[in-house]
């Protein structure tokens, strides 16, 4: 078996850096080499196809035909377990001043530019917030984070990773909003147990988002452009768009 959480072939590349295809050749012989080859989503399994097909493509000779068709005879999709606990919020009185969260790693990928957009014009006119900043950071962090720091610093009240399984699923029944407006998400485990946690999700319609948000909740859950998270966050701060505990609920089941 051949299992594929991400893939060299799609996955966006930073802005300094070029795409060694040879990665995303080893993808498609891997593949072959399998007896099954299993995607953690259905988005993924089609992102992926649709590349190899792509690369394919590009060869000047003697491109096989067959490729494409073989790893989709083999294909299914598995998505990954999520272990962390449902919070139910059905009994929990709605706080005055919502938490938003980011629980993404601190890359590129994450796109974190325009979420950091949105609360910057958020404080600027006046809505209160706090914000908790979770996932992991790495060697290159996106300038953003600094950038943004001491405007949003009254509002910051965790800034980091949390090891600890506990203490971090603690962390997220503490937040209301979780948000995320990534450029690349095959599944969104972290996204999911915000969800199980209680958070309302502001997720961008792309991606895998509409794939784990049932349809019933795509216009409430998921927001068409950059542009758009600005609106979906002031009405969620103000009242209007925010979900009631008994949506949340039914969304998580």
């Amino acid at each position: 078996i051949c299992y594929f959480h991400e893939n060299q072939l799609t996955y966006p590349m930073a802005d300094d850096r070029d795409r060694d295809y040879q990665y995303g050749m080893t993808n498609i012989t891997s593949c072959l080499a399998a007896d099954a080859v299993w995607f953690n989503s259905r988005f993924h399994l089609n992102d992926f196809l649709d590349g190899a097909e792509w690369l394919l493509g590009k060869m000047p000779d003697f491109a096989p035909e067959h490729v494409i068709a073989d790893i989709r005879d083999k294909a299914a999709v598995y998505p990954p377990p999520v272990l962390a606990r449902r919070v139910d919020r059905t009994d929990w009185k709605t706080r005055d001043v919502p938490t938003i969260l980011w629980c993404h790693r601190w890359e590129y990928d994450k796109n974190p530019e325009p979420f950091f957009d949105a609360l910057l014009r958020l404080a600027q006119t006046g809505y209160n917030f706090r914000l908790v900043l979770l996932g992991q950071r790495f060697r290159t962090v996106p300038p953003v984070f600094a950038s943004s720091w001491d405007r949003l610093r009254p509002s910051i009240v965790h800034t980091g990773h949390i090891p600890d399984p506990v203490e971090y699923q603690s962390a997220l029944a503490d937040c209301d909003i979780v948000v995320s407006t990534a450029i690349q998400e095959n599944f969104g485990i972290a996204v999911v147990e915000a969800i199980l946690a209680g958070c309302q999700p502001l997720l961008p319609d792309r991606l895998v988002y509409p794939e784990i948000i049932p349809k019933r909740f795509h216009q409430t859950c998921l927001y068409p452009s950059d542009a758009d998270l600005l609106g979906r966050l002031r009405n969620a701060l103000a009242g209007p768009g925010r979900m009631t505990p008994a949506s949340i609920a039914e969304l998580q089941d």
